[in-house]
């Protein structure tokens, strides 16, 4: 089955794999101007569904990644914490322009909104922070198959502010490469 087929009679889940990597940007206000430090994301798990619309353009059924624990130092907020449980997902997203180059490769550019779930540890006390919505992030995916694996490259580039809280905390140019295959046959 091609995977133009599949897209479209059995949307596949293609699994993240852990080589997959990140980086975003954190900053905060502080007296003397902008303090910021870039920062590397590890990937630890994630899946994705794509499949295609009545059109032939791809759509991203689902999606969901999940990130180790990120460090913050001291001094940031005055004691050594660590952001816990980040998973970003979606739901659904809208049907993103493709490009079909045969019947099984495709290409597809999109921008849609993602929840940001996570906590916040401190000295062993862990608080669940409150789901933020990180609006229309720019991707690009490639699909393609060798008629039984379907493989993916979902590439996030959002330059800019990504998330702000009160104009003291931002994060900003965010970049998740994100390279994932479906299963191996049983």
């Amino acid at each position: 089955m091609s995977l133009r087929d599949r897209l479209a009679a059995d949307p596949p889940r293609l699994m993240i794999a852990p080589t997959s990597h990140g980086a975003i940007t954190a900053q905060r206000w502080a007296s003397d101007g902008w303090k910021q430090q870039r920062v590397d994301l590890v990937i630890t798990d994630g899946d994705f569904v794509a499949a295609t619309d009545a059109a032939d353009r791809v759509v991203v059924r689902s999606f969901a990644v999940g990130f180790a624990p990120i460090e913050i130092p001291a001094s940031v907020i005055g004691t050594s914490a660590e952001l816990t449980n980040v998973r970003l997902h979606l739901d659904a997203a809208p049907p993103s322009p493709t490009t079909w180059t045969d019947d099984d490769d495709a290409t597809a550019t999109t921008a849609f909104d993602v929840s940001l779930t996570w906590s916040l540890e401190v000295r062993g006390s862990t608080t669940p922070l409150g789901p933020q919505t990180l609006e229309a992030l720019p991707g690009k995916l490639v699909l393609a198959s060798d008629g039984e694996t379907v493989t993916g490259t979902l590439a996030i580039e959002a330059a800019g502010d990504v998330w702000t809280w009160a104009d003291l905390v931002k994060l900003s140019d965010l970049s998740l490469a994100l390279d994932a295959a479906t299963p191996p046959p049983l």
